[in-house]
This record gives C-alpha cells, structure tokens and sequence, in this order.
C-alpha cells in the first residue's frame, strides 16, 4: 500500500490549500487508477468539516491532531510522499520533519517551499495554485521515490551546527564587535 500524508493543524483551513490537495487527489487517481487501488492518504490535524474528508477520492484516514514527536517520527517514515498545497508559507517545519524521515515532499511554488524541495531531486515544487501540476508531483514523487534525497537535503541544510554557523556568521556580519561584548 502506499500512503500520501498531509498535515496541517486545521487541515481543512482554505490556506492550507485542502481544496487543491481533494483536486489533485481526483485527478490522479483518474489517472493512475491502479495504483490509486492501493494508495490511502492520512490526514493528521484537527478537521473542521468531516463531510469534506468523507468526500475525498481515496480512502482516507485522519489520525487527528498528534502531539506526541515519537508517533509523528512514525507517520512520516510510514507515509511515500507528504504534500503541502499550502496557499501561502514561510518555511514550512513539516516539510523538514517529513524530510527528515526520508520522506520526499510536494507543495507549491509559493514561500519557502521552492528553498526545501529540490524540484524533481528530493521532491516536486508544483505551479502555484495548479491541481493539475500537484497530481503530476504526487505521481513523479511516487515513481521516482526520491526519500534519500529529501533525508540528504535536511542533513546537509539544517542540522543544528549548520543553522548555528549560519547565525554566527551573520551576527559576525552585522555586528562585528559582537563578540568582544
């Protein structure tokens, strides 16, 4: 079986794009309708209307709102791919979560997103607002299985040391007596 995740603390909130993910779901699945057989997403998050969910092309399963880091390490290790149809971000941490259990991620060109995902090496980055596009990132994230690449892009961008060295280096910039302080 394969598993398609989205995660949003309101997952059916109009910025977090539901309304592209249920879209894109539909149009994939007509497109690949064999594999659709065997694909389930999961949604983890609160879900303000569930006639929405129950209306999605897939079988669907909502894990609801996870507050535990060890089950959500679980679910992003489970799921082929995480998609974000996010309308509007900054830099996503669920992208990296998601990345870091080596699991490939698609969302829009829209924020941060395009810095995250490597389009078409550990991930796809989708027009913005296309459904269409989004269908043929879940498809090309799922025969291409690129989760190595997404676990490689974390390690190498946003481990703790990086980000500190980063911080310093720009502290050290901006602020060059800083450290005589």
């Amino acid at each position: 079986k394969q598993y398609i995740l989205f995660v949003a603390m309101r997952v059916n909130t109009p910025t977090k794009g539901f309304k592209y993910l249920k879209e894109a779901l539909q149009i994939w699945q007509n497109e690949n309708p064999e594999a659709a057989k065997n694909t389930e997403l999961l949604l983890v998050g609160n879900i303000l209307d569930p006639t929405e969910i129950n209306a999605l092309p897939l079988p669907s399963t909502a894990l609801g709102h996870i507050t535990d880091p060890a089950k959500m390490r679980l679910i992003y290790s489970a799921a082929d791919v995480f998609i974000t149809p996010s309308l509007e971000e900054n830099l996503p941490n669920t992208i990296m979560e998601a990345m870091a259990c080596g699991t490939p991620c698609v969302g829009f060109q829209v924020g941060g997103i395009p810095e995250m995902i490597d389009h078409q090496i550990n991930g796809y980055v989708a027009e913005y607002l296309s459904a269409n596009d989004l269908a043929k990132g879940i498809q090309w994230t799922l025969s291409h299985a690129p989760g190595e690449a997404a676990r490689n892009k974390v390690l190498a961008s946003y481990q703790e040391d990086i980000i500190a060295a980063k911080h310093i280096e720009l502290i050290q910039k901006y602020f060059p007596n800083a450290s005589e302080a």
